[in-house]
């Protein structure tokens, strides 16, 4: 039985070359395009033995090939290579065009790529797609096979590209600054780089520069290439200089013999211009504020039961791609209902897409008639840019039912709930103050005894009073040490852990997450809010969290950024939140 075994295995390891045949594919990684932008084409050849593959571009598109990677492997006892081809497809007239197939012989078999259908449209200005973005760029080397190439070129050893992903944004709007530093020879240590004078464009505050590293092929060499992105923000119409970003960095050349040396080199990117447009005035909506964007709002009441003079808190969310800076909202409601305000919670992050922002307002309601109130839909107006049009963005309306009496004492108003629902019922006493008793024990001895209570009471009233003041100095003291700043972390991360558990009872994803990050606070000694995927498991990393705790955070808040800008589902999304966390109790010392 075991020889028969042996010979199927044998057997199966020398099935006919055709089992496996060679591949070919296409891809392309934008079909929607304007005039004058570029993106990438992959073609992908694998097989014992392939020719290179042939393709040809309709008029209106301009194809030029970059470069290939080759890659060699053995499958099932055979030699089988695998070239990756990368090309740039420019579009030069308007219209829709059929792109491809690639055809290819391999390993003695014709092969014949699938087609895409290219649209192009006249150009708007706006960000063009797919890696290469900047119709100004060039496969060519620029000043030759050494050197920088001119600003604003790829190729040489190294180069600085920028771009911006509006060259025409509205006042108000949110644009990113890129540039890329592409380098062939090797470097040593960090590229210092000076930034160029925005004015009168404004950085983003409170939001991070974001930063990707890659490998590329240009002309048959491989670059490293890092993107650094700025979020800027246009505050009035007019023309913008941005002068060229300047570059420092060391790379490693070959000196005499075959020893290498290090080489200091300076070199710039090129300098932009943008033209801020001014926002329409037609079809302005009234109460509109200035923000440019998409926006959705999402209203919810932590509670909408509950007895006059109690509190509901009222949590607004905006969420979107733009910028928010001071954006009021009109929330509606009688005079019987007292509103106060918090101050918003803005988090913003730079995504592929741009700037992404979501704002937490909080506002707490404290009822004073019974009765059931309506919070009407919130409305926020905008300016969409993409569509050159104002849009409203609403959300659900809320309905908030009060019991109990009328209330008439202001200083009922700033009560929270908790003390409203904890107060015992406080009688005015008027004449229950007269003595009901007239008896012998109330015309008795009245004089005062050194071993009455009343008398002690008042003797040790001051010592207990020294004590109180000096058992909080204490307290005080020793919560300004470090041992009281680690309870108090200890004990924030418990409310934490308390709280997530809660959420995911209620599957309530934004509570969830906004938990995690109060833990991650309480954790790491520092504000867990501003916490992206991308740095986020880094950062526990480095503070002694275990390999796989930190990439489970990164996944946990890549999804996160999905539901909040994406639209994704956050069903579950509580619960893998609070086993996070329970994790990292167990896990993270």
């Amino acid at each position: 039985m075991r020889r028969v075994f042996l010979i199927a295995v044998l057997a199966v390891s020398l099935l006919p070359t055709a089992t496996l045949a060679g591949t070919l594919g296409m891809t392309v990684d934008s079909k929607d395009l304007e005039v004058g932008q570029t993106t990438q084409v992959h073609i992908t050849v694998r097989g014992g033995s392939a020719g290179r593959p042939v393709i040809s571009a309709p008029a209106g598109l301009e194809l030029v090939q970059l470069g290939v990677d080759k890659d060699k492997g053995v499958e099932r006892g055979r030699l089988t290579i695998t070239h990756a081809y990368t090309y740039t497809l420019t579009a030069t007239q308007p219209g829709t065009y059929t792109f491809g197939p690639a055809r290819c012989d391999i390993d003695g078999q014709n092969k014949t790529s699938a087609t895409h259908t290219i649209t192009v449209t006249e150009g708007t200005g706006r960000r063009s797609s797919g890696r290469t973005r900047n119709p100004t760029r060039r496969s060519s080397r620029g000043e030759g096979a050494t050197g920088a190439p001119a600003a604003g070129q790829r190729g040489g050893d190294y180069y600085a590209i920028a771009t911006t992903s509006d060259d025409r944004p509205y006042v108000g709007e949110s644009i990113t600054y890129d540039v890329e530093i592409g380098s062939f020879l090797r470097t040593l240590g960090k590229t210092s780089w000076e930034q160029p004078t925005f004015s009168p464009l404004s950085s983003e505050p409170g939001v991070d520069p974001a930063q990707e590293e890659r490998q590329e092929i240009l002309d048959g060499r491989r670059y490293r290439v890092n993107t650094i992105r700025l979020p800027l923000f246009a505050i009035e119409d007019g023309t913008v200089e941005i002068d060229p970003a300047k570059f420092t960095m060391t790379v490693m050349r070959r000196g005499s013999g075959a020893i290498n040396v290090g080489q200091e080199v300076s070199f710039e990117a090129n300098g932009l211009r943008v033209r801020v447009r001014p926002l329409p005035r037609e079809g302005r909506p009234t109460g509109f504020g200035g923000a440019v964007g998409r926006f959705g709002v999402e209203a919810s009441l932590d509670q909408s039961n509950l007895v006059t003079g109690g509190t509901a808190t009222l949590t607004v969310r905006v969420v979107g791609a733009g910028s928010l800076r001071g954006q009021e909202l009109n929330i509606r409601l009688p005079d019987s209902v007292k509103v106060y305000d918090e101050q918003p919670d803005t988090r913003g992050i730079i995504t592929g897409d741009g700037l992404k922002t979501e704002v937490i307002y909080r506002k707490t309601l404290v009822p004073l008639q019974p009765g059931t109130f309506e919070i009407e839909r919130i409305e926020l107006p905008f300016f969409d840019p993409d569509e050159g049009a104002y849009r409203t963005a609403r959300s659900q309306a809320l309905k908030l039912t009060v019991t109990g009496e009328p209330v008439v004492d202001a200083a009922v108003v700033a009560r929270s709930a908790e003390l409203t629902s904890a107060k015992e019922a406080v009688e005015v006493l008027g004449t229950d103050i007269l003595p009901l008793h007239t008896g012998g024990r109330m015309l008795g001895d009245a004089r005062l005894r050194l071993t009455s209570p009343l008398v002690l009471g008042l003797l040790l009233l001051p010592l207990l009073g020294f004590g109180g003041i000096a058992a909080k100095a204490g307290g005080q003291r020793f919560a300004g040490t470090e041992g009281g700043r680690k309870r108090a972390r200890g004990k924030a991360g418990k409310e934490a852990r308390t709280a997530a558990r809660r959420a995911a009872k209620d599957d309530d994803g934004g509570a969830a997450e906004e938990a995690l990050r109060d833990y991650l606070s309480a954790r790491l000694k520092r504000s867990g809010a501003a916490l992206s995927a991308t740095d986020g498991p880094d950062v526990v990393r480095a503070a002694g969290a275990p390999d796989d705790l930190a990439d489970h955070l990164g996944r946990i808040l890549e999804r996160g950024e999905a539901i909040r800008y994406g639209g994704a589902s956050a069903r579950g999304f509580a619960s893998t939140i609070a086993d996070w966390i329970d994790d990292a109790d167990r896990s993270w010392k």
